[in-house]
């Protein structure tokens, strides 16, 4: 009966704070997150059609467009059409206008970004073997795979341990890596202008991933306020943490 007791309470200490993590946000944040929310739409897109030329190309059908030969079609077939998922979920969970960070939809779309994401980021992981690109550049697709798994899965992990705030941090940190893929087919074609494909691949994947790792973090310092380090501590439940 205790236990019961126990867990009741953490509960609706759980609820009460994921209530109050949303305040009402200024007009530049919605605007800043409806352009958020048309780039991943458009990369989806993008994305869904690479699917489908692919698709097309693995069951020997006419193509309107071209696919590339790959050792890996399966994986990449698993990679680009859950990708575009997890990048539109991942957007709406970040939604400014949600007022309620407890509600099913919220939840309901948790979940899906958090199998989108587990199933992108391993189908990844052995798709980058097959890239054709310089294997410093493989090394690091394979080491943002693995961070961006780890860094979704601790978000999983906080919030079924009802740590809300740090559950926030660890989903700017995932969903940082999820718009790795939108910044670095910027970086690479910029740099090649300059540099050799040899050159342009690993630096242009190296200032993606930092940048947007920079960036999620910036953002975590400051919503944390006076706790940047919060997930050193063992309880985020504190009210007075909430901004």
């Amino acid at each position: 009966m205790e236990s019961l007791y126990h867990h009741i309470f953490l509960r609706a200490r759980f609820i009460s704070i994921a209530r109050r993590v949303t305040v009402n946000p200024p007009i530049l944040i919605k605007i800043l997150w409806w352009l958020l929310f048309g780039v991943c739409l458009a990369y989806a897109a993008f994305a869904l059609d690479m699917f489908r030329i692919e698709l097309m190309s693995l069951l020997d059908c006419p193509l309107e467009g071209e696919a590339k030969e790959r050792s890996a079609s399966v994986p990449f077939l698993i990679h680009s059409l859950l990708g575009a998922i997890g990048l539109v979920a991942g957007a709406l969970q970040f939604n400014p206008y949600r007022k309620n960070k407890c509600s099913l939809s919220h939840r309901l779309v948790g979940w899906t970004y958090l199998i989108a994401i587990w199933g992108t980021s391993l189908s990844g992981l052995w798709s980058a073997i097959y890239f054709d690109v310089p294997l410093l550049a493989k090394v690091i697709f394979w080491f943002i795979g693995f961070w961006w798994f780890f860094a979704t899965t601790c978000a999983y992990w906080q919030i079924r341990n009802h740590r809300v705030l740090i559950h926030r941090n660890w989903m700017i940190r995932s969903f940082a890596i999820s718009l790795f893929f939108i910044s670095f087919p910027i970086w690479v074609p910029a740099l090649q202008t300059i540099l050799s494909s040899q050159l342009a691949w690993p630096l242009g994947l190296f200032l993606a991933g930092s940048i947007n790792a920079m960036v999620a973090e910036a953002l975590i310092y400051r919503l944390n306020g006076s706790h940047p380090f919060l997930e050193m501590t063992n309880d985020d439940t504190d009210l007075s943490l909430i901004r």
